[in-house]
């Protein structure tokens, strides 16, 4: 039998939501289909569901491995996949009978390398709620994604289709293994856009997606940079292909913030300060290398990028930094016995001399590590922060850039010190002003 669609479902601990999702595979009108089964080590009764649907099934098929996560289940899926093209069905979610069909013979008609559809956000105690893709762009027609560029800002949900085996496969279109990691499809979905040349869109809407599954990994929050590693997998995967690259490497930078700004509002406060480093990191890369092109982004988009670590982090700093400027922070530091600088650099060489213009004495630098730095600065001592001790009576101004600077307070915190003020750009030109 000529296998039209292989339909890969990846399973872990499922078994909530699990017999409704097969349910709704098995009784789907295409029969030239394949329906895979990636058992990803569950120790629920998952297993036990499966073998139940498979028995009355035969175009069910078992793979059972260790558990390894849902990148590496994906990869194993399309490698056993005999089917023209591939679909995806999440195990909490369910479909629509016709889907499968359907897309099929839309990708048939037109002969398209993917074919998606719109879909349903769907939670159990009120139903469906329609949801369409991409709205501004033509149905029933193939075209090119790159030359709508802002679909790579748009949403994922790579389960919304099917895409052509032989097009991932001649691409080298694979998902990122990493166990625990999650938002894998990120960097797939950023791929298969980059790579296809004919795309097609249906306006019908097959796919339930469940939004009150609690262990989903979109309410999971201590996967901290799971989507930053996504996209330096793409970069990395671009970079071996320069022809593509030179015709995406505009879009993909608004996709990517995008994507990083969903994900800093998933993850605990904690490890904010985290994060922001490592997203101002990418960013001055990015833009070192010429990839930060305006025209590519949205206005709005392109100003909250250029300022995200000031507009996203005042919950953090704003009200311990307004607190010192609003009840002079001159007159305060006056009450400190000790006022240290961290930052032995041009901006703490300034915050230094202003306040000693001012009349405030200032015991010394501080720095994350003096191995390589001189004892002494400002004929002032440089201590490590390991080695210098700090009670209530300190005072600690933070002159460094961004993103060390938030590096900094995140350390200032985990140590419990509470006497601090951040010389972020603001505050910086504020006292350059003065």
């Amino acid at each position: 039998m000529m296998i039209k669609v292989s339909v890969i479902v990846p399973i872990y601990n499922a078994e909530s939501f699990l017999a409704q999702c097969l349910q709704s595979v098995t009784k789907q009108t295409l029969q030239d289909m394949e329906i895979i089964c990636v058992n990803d080590g569950s120790t629920d009764s998952s297993p036990a569901i499966i073998e139940e649907f498979a028995a009355k099934d035969p175009r069910m098929v078992i793979i059972d491995k260790p558990n390894t996560g849902y990148g590496h289940s994906m990869n194993v899926g399309i490698e056993a996949a005999r089917g023209e093209y591939i679909g995806v069905v999440e195990s909490d979610d369910f479909v629509e009978p016709e889907m499968f069909e359907e897309l099929y013979q839309a990708a048939s008609q037109y002969d398209s390398e993917i074919v998606k559809s719109n879909f349903w956000f769907y939670w159990s105690d009120r139903g469906d709620k329609f949801q369409e893709l991409f709205p501004d762009i033509p149905y029933e027609i193939n075209f090119t994604p790159r030359e709508y560029p802002e679909m790579f800002s748009g949403p994922v949900f790579l389960w919304t289709g099917i895409y052509r085996r032989k097009f991932l496969l001649s691409n080298g279109i694979s998902f990122r293994e990493s166990p625990g990691a999650s938002f894998q499809d990120v960097g797939f979905t950023v791929k298969v856009l980059a790579c296809a040349k004919k795309m097609q869109l249906i306006p019908k809407a097959y796919y339930h997606y469940r939004q009150d599954n609690e262990n989903s990994s979109m309410h999971s929050k201590g996967k901290v940079f799971c989507v930053a590693d996504e996209f330096q997998e793409v970069w990395q995967y671009l970079s071996a292909r320069q022809e593509i690259m030179e015709k995406v490497k505009y879009a993909v930078p608004p996709a990517q913030f995008q994507r990083l700004k969903e994900s800093f509002g998933r993850i605990d406060d904690q490890f904010k300060w985290d994060f922001i480093a490592r997203m101002e990191n990418d960013f001055a890369k990015l833009n070192k290398e010429g990839f930060l092109r305006k025209e590519y982004w949205s206005e709005e988009q392109w100003d909250l990028a250029r300022n995200f670590a000031q507009s996203y982090c005042k919950g953090l700093t704003e009200p311990k930094k307004l607190y010192w400027m609003r009840r002079g922070m001159l007159s305060l530091l006056i009450k400190f016995s000790c006022v240290y600088i961290y930052g032995a650099g041009v901006r703490g060489k300034f915050v230094c001399e202003y306040l000693q213009g001012e009349g405030i004495s200032i015991a010394g630098f501080v720095v994350t590590k003096n191995d390589d730095e001189p004892q002494s600065f400002l004929n002032l001592p440089v201590l490590s922060i390991e080695s210098a001790k700090f009670d209530e009576d300190t005072m600690i101004l933070i002159a460094i850039k961004a993103p060390g600077l938030y590096e900094a307070v995140r350390e200032m915190e985990e140590r419990g010190i509470t006497n601090y003020i951040a010389v972020d750009d603001e505050l910086y030109k504020n006292l350059h002003d003065k």
